[in-house]
């Protein structure tokens, strides 16, 4: 570039780095822990889900010791559905950070935990013994608790 201080072409993404506070909840930096895993919004998601399905746990506010703590919680048949429970809620999560930063989008907790159950529900379908739909309707599923004590 020569040295000129040019703008970015318009193709390329330019973020501004004066924000750093968590998209969600504005009160803190953001890094991955703080987003996923200890953010108020995150952490309100994360407890609905283990209300979902019957569980109660102390979750920790790292990555490593999240997903251990989380998987952890049933049986040992349950460590795939549970790992996939956790994947696909921090991808969530992630999603709706990217359309709150990007699209000016709204952050709404039934809609974040609806659409993990709608996606874990797809996945099983495909993936795995838990859920077939001769088990479970479609609108069972948002309501039905999937793990046993």
């Amino acid at each position: 570039m020569n040295g000129d201080k040019r703008k970015p072409p318009e193709k390329e993404c330019y973020i501004p780095t004066q924000d750093i506070s968590c998209v969600l909840c504005q009160e803190k930096t953001e890094d991955s822990n703080h987003l996923f895993f200890s953010c108020q919004k995150a952490t309100e998601v994360w407890y609905d889900l283990l209300s979902w399905i019957g569980k109660s746990a102390a979750l920790h506010s790292s990555a490593s010791n999240h997903l251990m703590g989380f998987s952890n919680i049933g049986h040992k048949k349950d460590i795939l559905f549970l790992t996939g429970l956790w994947i696909c809620t921090v991808w969530c999560i992630w999603k709706k950070r990217n359309d709150i930063r990007f699209k000016q989008g709204k952050w709404s907790r039934d809609g974040v935990t609806a659409e993990i159950k709608s996606h874990v529900w797809s996945w099983l379908q495909v993936f795995s013994k838990y859920g077939s739909s001769a088990d479970f309707s479609f609108r069972d599923w948002f309501n039905v608790v999937p793990l046993a004590n």
